[in-house]
């Protein structure tokens, strides 16, 4: 289960990371930049359950069906009309890394409780099954596999606008080149980066109602939608609490505790595998082990009030990676350029490192059994040094939408990333958290749009983060390629019209989903909240 308190283990050195004593490090901020997105004592308050902000305090999810989407006349309390999106980013984070309350049962976090589900391959691999352990649920049947994967990176993007997108929960798109389609990531210390995905009640019961083979269907962003989610639920005595938050899908990225201070960490116990490591070019899995995992990655997507196509967000520690050269506004208002950051004790680059950064190491070989990882050409199986190219998700080489510039656009998410961590209280483990930045289109449609360069006739509607990507997740790809972000991949194909609104195919596990259908499941669940 996640665990937000502290938690002791045993101490592993890790000498690539913590080299001649040096301490972890973490991603330095702007103290003077120019607050265009922030949040109020007052409001900030009030996301806590009882209007109380206490340390790892329980925080109540964002109103996603009243979600004010006015980009037009935004709130007077808000200074740009992107910062109702990243504040919906931040309560969501806060929400679902909180000690759950008794509604969701367990004693982990919101997103490892009742009202979450992980998305697992099934024994076959053609459908992905809907586990939780909580409840004793999975909608294959069976045993549930281990739900922590070596999840590789994304598959390689064509400039040409063709996407291979992700053909299993690992991830292992074997449709390409093998060494450039399953890209495995390993952090300083010899750490494999393992991943798992979730959805929330509204997204499994909205997929059980609706069914997951019509490519038309939209995700709820009304009440009269959800209205139909919540039936379906009372109906099969299932119980959806905090269904205002609509539907919601995760992916995180962990690694093993060991060596780290879990002081600083979201840490949750999960099953990992073990590996025959003598052969630098080859390793096989020969079983798995219990073990203590550290948060480090962390994509959270939501539908909302007029965006089918949700609400792209992603969050990292702040102790990953070494942030690229970028530029901010001031609270004078005057244009900073901040240099590219050295890594010292970091956990995805080496001390010191000067590149090259983002280059592959290895990859998982998808037809080998048992789990097999192997090295790429010219390399080892061994850690590659990270560097976030885009740190608050921009690319001054891309379009801005709205129309800004790139130190506009950083210093939005850097100003709410100021905030929230001003407000949240010493000791929060939350507080080493930092928000990337978060992407969504014009009008909630379609977000296929071929990306040009500053000047193109095509002008993709993404607003937000232009090149959003996460170090723990994109590294081989969209950290080093300024063509890309989230809907590259995420889009339904190539559309004839881009006002067309944006349908379930945005999320590519949505078509493959086993839904609750097992009247034993329905069962199960009673049970499970009654006991």
């Amino acid at each position: 289960m996640f665990i937000l308190k502290p938690i002791a283990v045993a101490s592993i050195p890790l000498a690539a990371l913590l080299a001649s004593g040096t301490s972890q490090a973490q991603n330095a901020l702007p103290v003077d930049v120019a607050p265009t997105c922030t949040v109020t004592p007052g409001i900030f308050q009030s996301w806590f359950l009882l209007d109380r902000v206490t340390p790892n305090g329980a925080v109540t999810p964002a109103n996603s069906v009243k979600f004010n989407h006015d980009t037009v006349n935004p709130p007077a309390s808000n200074k740009t009309i992107n910062c109702n999106f990243y504040q919906w980013s931040q309560r969501m984070f806060l929400w679902l890394t909180s000690s759950p309350m008794r509604m969701y049962g367990g004693n982990g976090t919101v997103m490892d409780s009742v009202a979450f589900y992980s998305v697992l391959d099934s024994d076959d691999g053609k459908a992905r099954c809907l586990v939780n352990r909580e409840l004793g649920v999975n909608t294959c049947g069976g045993k549930p596999a281990s739900v922590f994967n070596i999840r590789v990176n994304k598959p390689r993007f064509d400039k040409t606008d063709t996407v291979d997108k992700d053909s299993a929960v690992n991830q292992a798109d074997g449709s390409g080149p093998k060494q450039a389609d399953g890209a495995a990531l390993m952090a300083q210390g010899g750490k494999m980066v393992y991943y798992t995905i979730l959805v929330n009640d509204v997204y499994a019961f909205f997929a059980s109602a609706s069914g997951t083979k019509n490519p038309r269907l939209r995700f709820p962003t009304t009440q009269a939608e959800l209205d139909k989610v919540l039936a379906w639920a009372k109906q099969h005595h299932h119980q959806v609490p905090d269904a205002d938050a609509l539907a919601l899908e995760l992916k995180a990225s962990w690694v093993d505790a060991g060596g780290l201070d879990t002081n600083r960490y979201i840490t949750t116990v999960g099953e990992i595998p073990v590996f025959d490591t003598r052969d630098p070019q080859k390793w096989v899995q020969t079983g798995s082990r219990q073990a203590l995992l550290a948060l480090v990655g962390l994509h959270v997507v939501g539908s909302a009030a007029g965006h089918p196509e949700m609400i792209w967000a992603t969050y990292e520690h702040d102790n990953n990676s070494p942030n690229g050269a970028y530029s901010y506004v001031n609270a004078k208002g005057a244009t900073v350029a901040v240099p590219q950051e050295v890594p010292r004790g970091m956990l995805f680059s080496a001390n010191g490192a000067t590149g090259p950064f983002n280059v592959q190491h290895m990859y998982v070989d998808p037809d080998a059994s048992p789990l097999t990882i192997k090295a790429s050409t010219g390399q080892t199986i061994s850690p590659s040094d990270t560097l976030r190219t885009f740190p608050w998700g921009v690319s001054a080489a891309l379009p801005i939408q709205p129309a800004q510039s790139a130190a506009q656009a950083n210093s939005e998410v850097i100003s709410i990333n100021n905030s929230v961590r001003s407000l949240l209280k010493q000791g929060d483990i939350r507080r080493n958290y930092l928000l990337i930045g978060a992407t969504w289109t014009n009008g909630g449609n379609d977000p296929y749009n071929p990306f040009q360069p500053v000047g193109g006739n095509n002008q993709p509607n993404h607003v937000g983060g232009n090149a959003l990507a996460n170090s723990t997740m994109e590294t081989y790809v969209t950290l080093g390629n300024k063509l890309y972000n989230c809907f590259s991949c995420h889009n339904v194909g190539k559309a004839t019209n881009t006002n067309v609104k944006a349908t379930v195919g945005v999320s590519h596990i949505y078509e493959s989903i086993k839904p609750f259908t097992d009247p034993k499941l329905n069962q199960l669940w009673e049970r499970a909240l009654t006991r």
